[in-house]
């Protein structure tokens, strides 16, 4: 069950690495929640290389 949360963890910071390069832009319904989404794009990128990251290593210290 372990090496699960380490794969999930990688598709999760993948995800989120493509987001905040803006490869992959969901669609707005609002302004406030596009605004909203770039000032958070450093969060995801630096939140989503962490999160790859750490499953990396867990896959391959397992």
């Amino acid at each position: 069950m372990d090496q699960f949360y380490s794969y999930f963890n990688i598709a999760l910071g993948i995800i989120m690495i493509l987001i905040g390069l803006k490869v992959y832009v969901p669609k707005f319904k609002s302004e406030e929640k596009k605004n909203q989404f770039y000032k958070l794009q450093y969060f995801y990128l630096l939140g989503g290389i962490a999160m790859a990251l750490w499953g990396f290593f867990k896959v391959l210290l397992a």
